[in-house]
Parts: structure tokens; sequence; C-alpha cells
């Protein structure tokens, strides 16, 4: 058994888990509790036997990117959800067009701020049945997903 341990910024060494090495000397350890933007330090410590760590690695973990991850539902009856991450407050514009190009709605999502964000593209509108292009504008960066809506 060993004791995985961690370094924030604010703390010290201090242990986050134990667990049993998988028989060919490698353990697998997965932080679910960090912070984007931050640095952390790990390092191994045996639980039986010599008190000196096994060794230490030292993480970034980085801020998120634009992300544009689609619809909620893909297809999709009635309204349309879209889920995205904004890396920051810069100028955003979340847009839906039909499939020949025309803008069917056009939103400035600048204001929800960095982070992930679930927002109502169809503007309350019961959608025509077809193709549909959704466009996440953040600066010169630019994602696209396609949805289907049914009726």
């Amino acid at each position: 058994m060993v004791t995985i341990e961690r370094h924030d910024v604010d703390q010290d060494w201090h242990p986050i888990g134990n667990i049993a090495p998988d028989g060919t000397g490698s353990v697998d350890y997965t932080d679910t509790s960090v912070r984007e933007g931050q640095r952390y330090g790990y390092r191994v410590r045996p639980t039986l036997g010599t008190s000196i760590p096994a060794g230490e690695v030292w993480l970034d973990v980085p801020r998120p990117s634009l992300w544009l991850a689609g619809a909620e539902s893909n297809p999709t009856v009635g309204s349309l959800r879209v889920r995205f991450i904004l890396p920051d407050a810069g100028h955003t514009t979340l847009e839906l067009l039909d499939i020949s190009g025309r803008r069917v709605s056009n939103e400035d999502v600048s204001a929800l701020g960095p982070g992930e964000h679930s927002v109502a593209i169809s503007n309350g509108r019961s959608l025509t049945a077809g193709v549909y292009l959704i466009r996440l504008i953040h600066g010169r960066s630019i994602q696209t997903a396609r949805v289907v809506v049914l009726r």
C-alpha cells in the first residue's frame, strides 16, 4: 500500500489517498479535486517501511480553453440547449444557422464569463425540422457543431 501526497499553492504536503500497487510496481491515481490554472506537486510514500518519498512530480492544471460541446440532446425536439466552455470574459457570440447559412439566432454570451455554460438558443421559438449549425465565436476562435431538429 502507498500514500499519495499533494502539495498545493496554499497547503504543504498532505495525504490525498491510499492505493495498492498494481503488481507491476506502478500506481494509478486520478486527482479530481484540482483547480484550473494551479500548480500541484505529487509524491508517493510507501505505507510500510521507509518514510522517504519515492520521488515527486509537479503538474500545471491548464485553464479551460474555448470548447463547444454542441446541443445537449442531438437530435432534439422542441427547445435547443447548447453546452460550451469559455476561457475568459472576452467578447463571445453564440449563433444558430440553418443549413443554407442563414442566421436563425444570435446571442452575445460574453456576460456569462469563464467556465462551463448551458444556454437555450432557440429563444422560445419552435424550430422547423432540419439540420442546423451552432457557431461559438470568441475573439478570433470559432467552433462549430451540427444539430438535427426533429418534429
